[in-house]
C-alpha cells in the first residue's frame, strides 16, 4: 500500500516544482519523478501474487487477457478472474493480448490469440491479414508492455500535464479533425471528448490495458467510436482511407517513430490531414543535453523526451504546413507530400478497409 501510494504521489509531489522553479527547470524535475514512479510501478508489479483459480466448467469460448506469459504458459483473466493458461500452438503473447478459451483441463485453460475490435460505430474495421493467411498479431513492443504495466495509473501520472494546459493544446490541435479520423495511440481515451461533433473516429492502440480504459471511457462520455488494438509501424488499413489521422504525445513512444508516420502518411488521403501534438527535445544546448541524460529514465514510464519529431515527420513523408511551438511543445498540422502511384498501391495490399 505504502509503495502504491508513492507510484501516485510523486507525479503530485513534482506538480510543486512547477510553482517554485520555471518550466525549463521544473520540467525535468517533473520527468525524473515520474521515471522513478515507473520504478516504483515496475517493482511492484514484479513482485505481484495473485490468487488464481483452479477449474471451472463451462469456460470454453469464452474470452480472456493474457495478464503474465512467459515461453508457451502464464496467467489470463477471464469474467474477473485469473487462470493459469497454455497456448494452442506456440504464439507469441504479451500481457494485454486477448485469448479465446479452447478448453478447461483440471487447473488450466487452453487459450489461443485473436485480434481484438470493437466496432461500435459500424465501421468494420477488421485486423488484416498476414501473407501466410493467418490473422495478424501485434507483435511483441516494448511500447506495449511499458503501457500495459501502467494503465492502472497512466492517468494519475499524466494528470500534471493536463493542468498545465494540456487539455487547451489537445483541443486546439483535435478542433481541426473532420470526416473519417483515425486517432493511433488512443490509449485510455482521454481524447475522447475533444473531438467536433460528426467525425466517425476509429482509435487504435498497442496496449490491450489501456484500450480496455478506453472502451469504459467511450462508454460514459456516450462517443461512437470503433476501437482496436494495433501497431502504428503496421496499420491495418488500406493506403488513403482516413481523412485525418491524429496523435497526441504518441511518437515520444513509439519503437520505431520514422516508421509509423510513414504508416500515417500511407493511411491518410492525399487531400487529407494529420494533427500531432508532440513533446520534443529542447532547442537549447544546456537542456537538450539534460533532456538526452534523462531519457533512459523517462522510458521506463514510456516516453523518450529527447526526440525531434518535426524534422522525423518530414523524414517520413509528411510537409508541415503549421507548427505552433511553445516551450517543448509542438502542435503540428501536416499533410502527406505527392504519393508516387507504385507506393500507394503496393500500401494497400492485403490491407483492410474500414468502409
Amino acid at each position: 500500500m505504502l509503495a502504491m501510494l508513492l507510484v501516485m504521489g510523486l507525479p503530485v509531489i513534482g506538480l510543486l516544482f512547477f510553482l517554485v522553479w520555471p518550466l525549463s527547470v521544473a520540467l525535468p524535475l517533473y520527468l525524473a519523478g515520474l521515471a522513478l514512479a515507473a520504478v516504483l510501478h515496475r517493482v511492484m508489479y514484479s513482485a505481484m501474487r495473485m490468487p488464481v483459480r483452479t477449474g471451472r466448467e463451462g469456460m470454453s469460448q469464452r474470452r480472456a487477457t493474457v495478464v503474465s506469459w512467459e515461453d508457451a504458459q502464464g496467467i489470463v483473466r477471464c469474467r474477473d478472474e485469473l487462470w493459469h493458461a497454455t497456448s494452442d500452438g506456440s504464439p507469441t503473447l504479451v500481457p494485454g493480448d486477448d485469448v479465446v478459451v479452447l478448453d478447461v483441463s483440471k487447473m488450466t485453460l487452453r487459450v489461443r490469440p485473436i485480434g481484438s475490435v470493437d466496432d461500435p460505430a459500424g465501421m468494420g474495421v477488421q485486423a488484416r491479414t498476414a501473407r501466410d493467411g493467418r490473422r495478424h498479431l501485434i507483435p511483441r513492443s516494448g511500447a506495449a508492455t511499458r503501457y500495459n504495466r501502467l494503465a492502472s495509473v497512466y492517468d494519475i501520472l499524466d494528470a500534471p500535464m493536463e493542468w498545465l494546459d494540456g487539455g487547451a493544446r489537445r483541443n486546439r490541435v483535435l478542433g481541426m479533425a473532420s470526416g473519417r479520423v483515425l486517432e493511433v495511440g488512443i490509449g485510455t481515451g482521454r481524447n475522447l471528448g475533444a473531438y467536433p461533433a460528426g467525425v466517425r473516429l476509429v482509435g487504435l492502440d498497442i496496449a490491450g490495458r489501456m484500450l480496455a480504459r478506453a472502451r469504459r471511457r467511450a462508454r460514459r462520455l456516450a462517443v461512437s467510436v470503433a476501437l482496436l488494438q494495433g501497431d502504428v509501424e503496421h496499420l491495418p488499413f488500406a493506403a488513403a482511407t482516413f481523412d485525418t489521422v491524429t496523435a497526441t504525445c504518441v511518437f515520444c513512444s513509439v519503437d520505431d517513430p520514422l516508421g509509423g508516420l510513414a504508416e500515417v502518411r500511407r493511411v491518410v488521403k492525399p487531400d487529407g490531414r494529420v494533427l500531432l501534438l508532440e513533446h520534443v527535445r529542447p532547442e537549447s544546448w544546456v537542456f537538450g543535453l539534460l533532456f538526452d541524460l534523462l531519457t533512459p529514465l523517462t522510458r521506463l514510464i514510456g516516453p523518450e523526451i529527447n526526440r525531434r519529431t518535426e524534422q522525423t515527420a518530414q523524414a517520413a513523408g509528411l510537409e508541415l504546413v503549421a507548427v505552433r511551438r511553445v516551450g517543448v511543445w509542438r502542435e503540428i498540422v501536416a499533410r502527406p507530400v505527392a504519393r508516387v502511384a507504385a507506393d500507394a498501391g503496393a500500401g494497400g495490399k492485403g490491407a483492410a478497409d474500414p468502409h
